[in-house]
């Protein structure tokens, strides 16, 4: 439980040496009910980018880096986290029945926080998304 967020923050790892995949989820107890949505949007989500990390790693469809505290740009404009990032912003607007366009602009304005990125660097990093 976390009272210094506005409703939840999640976040997902795909561990390829030990094949496993850890969600963090930290949620502001006082607003729990009204983030049931969106807890449920941002674990479908977070499991189908992860899962497609891992399918990435069986199938060698990518050589998946570590993730690193390096330039945030060049980490989310990697082709697997690319194609990751695809396969879960789709799975959210299946679900939540949204653009896909809509859908990637709103994490990309949500989730500052997460992925550190200027808005120039957002712009370029949607393009390649869309």
């Amino acid at each position: 439980y976390d009272e210094s967020i506005k409703s939840v923050a999640i976040n997902g790892d795909y561990y390829k040496n030990e094949e496993i995949i850890v969600i963090d989820v930290d949620i502001n107890p006082l607003n729990i009910n009204s983030s049931m949505y969106e807890i449920i949007g941002e674990l479908n989500d977070i499991m189908a980018h992860e899962l497609e990390h891992h399918n990435q790693f069986v199938n060698g469809s990518h050589e998946l880096e570590d993730k690193s505290e390096g330039d945030p740009f060049i980490y989310y404009t990697q082709p697997h986290e690319i194609d990751a990032q695809k396969k879960g912003f789709r799975r959210l607007s299946k679900l939540t029945g949204k653009p896909y366009d809509e859908v990637v602009k709103n994490w990309f304005e949500t989730h500052k926080s997460s992925h550190q990125l200027n808005d120039n660097e957002v712009e370029e990093v949607i393009k390649l998304l869309s």
